[in-house]
């Protein structure tokens, strides 16, 4: 009888520990955003953020772990053998922050702090995207002969992005009017465009940075960590820069000074906030249009009695605003 409790009770303790499931791992990521571009990786490190974990139910002997992937798996219990334990180096795909035998767990610090602990990875460039994925693991000693109890929370990822967009294969479209310019242009086929940034200013004072000078900052490791301004770059010469939402290809300028030449060139920017090249430059000159009563009245047409027909004196004084009317929409069509 005493047997029979025996194998009931390590029966139960491993129905117990076989009890846990990925569901009951619950982990979250607060970070001020999931998406880390160049200039991010320059100047916005300081930053806190947040892994939080928990083990939802009641269960014993067991540890949980914070640990995170470089590749698309997470690595096993047997490559991690050991507590924290980080790479700090690229040649290292996973890793364990930190662990803990209670049911909950957590690691905050400044996004640097966090990434030097996975790899240094603000300072390998190469113009490529970097996946880190954070695992809640639990894991359990088996009971009674019974297997080992190894489970793992689906993951939160923080993404690095040292890609720039495409560069624009054409210049915007310039309709002048006026002192304004509206610009219609091209939607890049990048999948991650967040929105476009379309950029104005005087003919001779604009600089059109090339492809080359925005790749310049992420070719080579460490160059990203060096490049807190290579947005700002991109938009030298440019005196005014304004967003317009992806969907939108369209922006108009106003409050122009008429019969001045000006630049406009045209970047996509992607969820990272990455800025990429500038398009091809166009121009365009707003102009001031006359409306019929301004040619009316500088042609002397405003005589006493406005509009009224007085003969055959009055009628080459209101046919030649007319005709002139008629040229202007001949030349606009």
């Amino acid at each position: 009888m005493p047997i029979l409790l025996l194998i009931f009770a390590l029966a139960a303790l491993t129905g117990l520990a076989r009890a846990q499931t990925q569901d009951d791992l619950t982990l979250t990521l607060t970070a001020p955003s999931l998406a880390i571009g160049i200039d991010q990786c320059a100047s916005e490190v300081d930053k806190q953020i947040v892994l939080s974990g928990t083990l939802n139910g009641s269960y014993e002997s067991y540890d949980l772990r914070l640990v995170y992937s470089l590749t698309d798996s997470a690595c096993g219990r047997e490559v991690l053998s050991s507590c924290p334990s980080t790479g700090g180096s690229e040649g290292s795909e996973c890793g364990c922050i930190t662990e803990t035998t209670s049911s909950t767990i957590s690691k905050r610090g400044a996004l640097a702090d966090i990434l030097a602990e996975v790899g240094d990875l603000c300072a390998r460039g190469t113009n490529a995207v970097h996946r880190v994925r954070f695992y809640l693991e639990y894991h359990q000693e088996g009971i009674a002969g019974a297997s080992d109890i190894d489970e793992r929370s689906e993951p939160q990822e923080l993404r690095l992005d040292f890609q720039r967009p495409s560069t624009p294969n054409a210049a915007p479209t310039v309709t002048a009017s006026e002192a304004a310019l509206e610009l219609d242009f091209e939607a890049l086929s990048d999948t991650d465009i967040d929105h476009y940034e379309v950029c104005l200013a005087p003919l001779d004072e604009a600089l059109t940075p090339t492809p080359e000078v925005a790749d310049a900052a992420v070719t080579d490791a460490g160059a990203v960590a060096a490049a807190p301004s290579s947005n700002v770059g991109l938009r030298e010469g440019f005196s005014r820069c304004k967003s317009a939402p992806t969907g939108q290809t369209s922006y108009r300028f106003e409050g122009l000074e008429n019969d001045a030449t000006y630049m406009v060139v045209y970047a996509g920017v992607d969820e990272a906030g990455n800025r990429g090249p500038n398009s091809p430059s166009a121009m365009g000159t707003p102009a001031s249009v006359e409306d019929f009563a301004e040619v009316y009245s500088a042609m002397n047409g405003g005589e006493p009695g406005g509009c009224a027909f007085n003969g055959p004196a009055r009628l080459p004084a209101l046919l030649a605003p007319l005709l002139l009317l008629g040229l202007l929409l001949v030349r606009r069509s």
